[in-house]
């Protein structure tokens, strides 16, 4: 088959990979584009740390309310809390203090690449989100996340701070189809990758 007839059919592939799973795709991209993530790094994987983050972690969800007030979209959800990193520091770092922490931490967003995680009433595609970031001390145990905005934060109770703000839930079907998606971003990469060999030949 000549390179150019591959290259067709490759297209002809890929244009019915993205008609048939386009809705999908572009709910999978809403999601990450419209929601904006807590992730909270320990100091290290010692019980006393990781108690410790899970405190901190609720010191900062319990901020998101008066944080993301007004907001609008994840845009403006994300602009409000840069505009909060030095409070949500100093929160932080005042809890650590009361704690017996012999560390500070430190805040930010940033881009992080998630797995797709499935709950029982929702589920998010993986790829990469914006993420709130706290680092807790040298920032080299396990983390713990949850979602700013919408406000799907759980407390250590685990019950949700805001569970009429679930803009997650999806049926059976999305599930399915949210697999799909993935295979489809596995191959188009795995594509990219050969085509990308084939050139330098």
């Amino acid at each position: 088959m000549k390179k150019n007839e591959i290259s067709i059919l490759a297209g002809l592939v890929i244009a019915l990979f993205i008609s048939f799973f386009a809705d999908a795709v572009s709910r999978a991209d809403s999601i990450r584009a419209g929601t904006l993530r807590l992730h909270v790094i320990a100091n290290s994987d010692s019980r006393a740390d990781q108690q410790i983050k899970l405190e901190i972690k609720d010191t900062v969800s319990r901020l998101r309310s008066d944080i993301c007030a007004g907001a609008r979209d994840c845009r403006q959800a994300v602009d409000k809390t840069r505009d909060s990193l030095d409070m949500l520091r100093r929160r932080a770092n005042r809890k650590l203090r009361q704690l017996g922490a012999d560390y500070t931490a430190s805040c930010s967003v940033e881009n992080f690449y998630f797995d797709t995680t499935e709950y029982e009433n929702f589920t998010m595609p993986r790829g990469e989100y914006q993420a709130l970031t706290v680092r807790l001390g040298r920032a080299e145990g396990k983390n713990w996340w949850c979602v700013v905005y919408p406000g799907l934060c759980a407390s250590a109770s685990a019950k949700y701070e805001d569970e009429a703000d679930n803009t997650f839930v999806e049926t059976d079907n999305f599930r399915i189809k949210f697999k799909a998606v993935e295979i489809y971003q596995d191959f188009i990469s795995l594509f990219e990758e050969k085509a990308e060999k084939y050139d330098k030949i």
